[in-house]
């Protein structure tokens, strides 16, 4: 969340640059330059960054790693939804011999 928040506050910055940079670009011509240099360094970053994560999904999903879980999953559900009803038609005739 607070990596979130940083890369959010950063682009924010960069962003709110671009604007004052484009205004102050008649008045000194060197500055904007440094911000586009910023800039570029920062979405050169994001670019890897996200390639990288997207490089770590595929690697995840190639390893069919979701496909085991997903049974163990459903199996273990299926497990507990069979004694989960035996209890609950223990109870309801328990209730039902009471009245």
């Amino acid at each position: 969340m607070d990596l979130k928040l940083v890369a959010v506050s950063i682009l924010l910055v960069l962003f709110c640059s671009e604007v004052s940079s484009f205004r102050l670009q008649k008045r000194e011509a060197e500055e904007p330059e440094v911000f586009a240099q910023v800039k570029e360094k920062v979405t050169g970053v994001w670019s890897q960054v996200s390639s990288t994560a997207q490089g770590w999904l595929e690697k995840i999903q190639n390893l069919e790693v979701t496909k085991p879980i997903i049974t163990m999953y459903e199996n273990s559900m299926s497990k507990i939804r069979t004694y989960t009803d035996i209890l609950s038609d223990q109870v309801y005739h328990l209730m039902q011999s009471e009245s």
